[in-house]
């Protein structure tokens, strides 16, 4: 049975075609669409939906690069071996305020949108984003700059405007590839010597 509930959770999570048929297989088999309705039960709470048909669905739109809503791109996120695959997230204005932990698992995640919410902190772990390029961090709660950032050397962009922070690193300098860093309404007396350094950096 375990090797008929993976072959049909490889069929859910392939093209359209593919998944058609897995939906087709699970009506003559309820054992096995309990066992993956358990296990896909993440993503079809964060969609508020009960039927495996808008898991499917949900993929196809994801693997299309069509929009996603709210819902979708959380239920995106409550599974793994969907969210890998993640390029660009966008989780601006959801009134969170903590960095969400699956977050760090996305290592080919480029562009992250955290504007407009209430971040104050953020965990080390999230130097795991060895791809990120584009972060922003716009009207959050930040009142110290995040030095786990300079872990982050392939940000090309970096938008911190509208927060609380109150000094640079010394070491910003370590940000090689940056090109643009918005640092409006913020609580900053001086900026490092460091800045002067980057190479690339334009605004």
């Amino acid at each position: 049975m375990n090797f008929d509930v993976k072959k049909i959770r490889q069929l859910l999570l392939a093209d359209a075609n593919s998944a058609e048929l897995a939906l087709q297989l699970l009506k003559h088999r309820p054992d096995l669409k309990g066992l993956l309705k358990e296990e896909f039960a993440p993503v079809l709470n964060a969609l508020q939906k009960k039927r495996l048909s808008s898991l499917t669905a949900l993929i196809y739109k994801f693997r299309n690069g069509q929009k996603l809503d709210t819902k979708e791109r959380l239920a995106i996120l409550a599974y793994p071996e969907l969210a890998k695959d993640l390029r660009c997230l966008d989780l601006a204005n959801q009134r969170l305020s903590t960095f969400l932990p699956v977050l760090t698992h996305l290592s080919n995640l480029e562009t992250l949108d955290l504007r407009v919410n209430k971040i104050h902190v953020f965990p080390e772990s999230l130097r795991a984003l060895k791809n990120l390029q584009q972060l922003y961090l716009d009207n959050n709660h930040l009142s110290f700059f995040p030095t786990v950032l300079l872990q982050l050397t392939q940000l090309k962009e970096l938008q911190l405007g509208g927060n609380k922070i109150k000094a640079l690193p010394a070491d910003i300098g370590q940000l090689k590839n940056l090109r643009l860093l918005n640092l409006n309404k913020n609580n900053l007396r001086f900026l490092p010597d460091a800045l002067t350094t980057l190479p690339r950096l334009t605004t």
